[in-house]
């Protein structure tokens, strides 16, 4: 079993308590739509992923379970948008406002490319993260530190100053960016 990242423990730290263990179980409903079954197994295997590192929720929380409606359809073309989330319903419980449901859409023209390069899971976790709440539901739940993201904002504009003017009007490839 991979040694989990950074990002893995610091979303169980998160949503567990961190004293006796998780009053509810952490579980992702998943419901499928233009996705066939070797692309849908991708998503699993994420859900998978995100059930093992958050095994529940903190005190006061009696959700037990959400569901995510993913979406395999033709965005924008190759190279473009692999693909979008974000939460649909979320309920108040426990001081926090969590989600209930959630969708995510992935570019059908990129899924081939995506698992040719071995990254497909990995843009559905971070996809569905954005669905669980991470980064969606901060403000909300007044979490969201303001300087963490002033600083990847001026990075990425730094970053944008400095691609060739090719690279700023225009998609990029899976090889021009891996």
């Amino acid at each position: 079993m991979p040694k989990p990242s950074i990002r893995s423990l610091a979303a169980a730290a998160t949503l567990c308590a961190l004293s006796a263990g998780a009053h509810a179980s952490f579980v992702i409903n998943l419901n499928f739509s233009g996705l066939n079954a070797t692309q849908q197994s991708y998503f699993t295997d994420a859900k998978n992923d995100w059930e093992s590192v958050i095994t529940g929720y903190q005190g006061g929380i009696s959700l037990t379970r959400f569901t995510v409606d993913a979406t395999g359809a033709n965005i924008d073309g190759a190279g473009c948008t692999l693909g979008f989330a974000g939460p649909d319903a979320a309920v108040s419980q426990g001081g926090f406002n969590l989600t209930t449901s959630g969708s995510m859409f992935f570019d059908l023209d990129d899924t081939s490319d995506l698992i040719t390069a071995g990254s497909f899971t990995d843009v559905i976790k971070h996809e569905m993260v954005q669905v669980i709440g991470f980064g969606t539901l901060w403000k909300l739940n007044n979490v969201y530190v303001k300087d963490p993201g002033a600083v990847a904002g001026h990075l990425a504009d730094v970053a944008g100053r400095q691609a060739p003017p090719q690279g700023r009007s225009r998609c990029l490839s899976l090889s021009e960016i891996a």
